[in-house]
């Protein structure tokens, strides 16, 4: 993992991306038709998302952003919440969705996968760090300590200490520690340019792991990422119906 200056490489990828034949999906294979759900990071507003979300509707993927807010509240209540969407937009589009989490929000679709195993295809994570803190840059977490100082204190929405070592998110801490359910699949796209989390620990339990050039907050915007989301989501049939559905 090297300095943090590397994330600012992010406007470069971006500018990488619009010049590139995956963007324009003149280069990328073409997706089966399917749902995705985009799950948004730790402090990302669902607009850094709009690019690939925009990406993957032209590619004829039908894509939903998330609703978990900036991804600073309690693990276990934003994956149920989670659940309970995909779940119901499962139930709606009738079809089995895909979920694509960057960052922390690679934490909460792994989670929701085994909390709705019948409504989720796969789960594609993008610099999911792991849950030890060693394994995040200390620099990089000094916003999340801040956060959990003040959910700590009682500040509402906002995770506190219990959340990681305590009984609020045991259920989640735990499900994080297993692999997704049978039958799911689950690619784990990391970097050894991540300056945020440790490369090493990125792909530990991943189904298949992808190895990609990019900066930890570029995932959303770097072309050789949206081109291992393109293998993924053309390598896999996502027209299932959900098992309240079946027959």
């Amino acid at each position: 993992m090297g300095g943090v200056w590397r994330e600012l490489a992010a406007p470069l990828e971006a500018r990488r991306l619009r010049a590139s034949g995956i963007y324009r999906w003149d280069a990328a294979p073409p997706p089966r038709p399917g749902v995705v759900v985009l799950v948004p990071g730790f402090l990302t507003p669902r607009w850094a998302l709009a690019p690939m979300a925009g990406w993957l509707r032209r590619g004829g993927i039908r894509c939903h952003v998330a609703r978990v807010g900036l991804d600073i509240g309690c693990g276990d209540a934003l994956a149920s919440a989670l659940a309970r969407e995909v779940g119901a937009l499962a139930a709606r589009e009738e079809q089995r969705v895909t979920l694509v989490g960057h960052s922390r929000g690679g934490h909460l679709a792994r989670a929701c996968a085994h909390r709705r195993p019948d409504d989720v295809a796969g789960v594609i994570t993008l610099g999911a760090p792991p849950l030890d803190h060693r394994g995040v840059h200390p620099v990089a977490a000094l916003p999340a300590i801040t956060i959990t100082a003040l959910g700590t204190s009682g500040v509402p929405g906002l995770m506190g200490l219990s959340c990681f070592y305590g009984s609020c998110c045991a259920d989640f801490r735990e499900e994080l520690e297993r692999p997704v359910p049978a039958g799911l699949f689950h690619h784990a796209v990391w970097s050894q340019d991540d300056a945020v989390v440790r490369s090493h620990r990125l792909r530990r339990g991943a189904e298949t792991p992808v190895e990609v050039r990019a900066s930890h907050c570029g995932m959303l915007v770097n072309p050789d990422v949206y081109a291992a989301i393109a293998a993924a989501l053309a390598d896999r049939d996502q027209v299932v119906e959900p098992a309240a559905r079946r027959s």
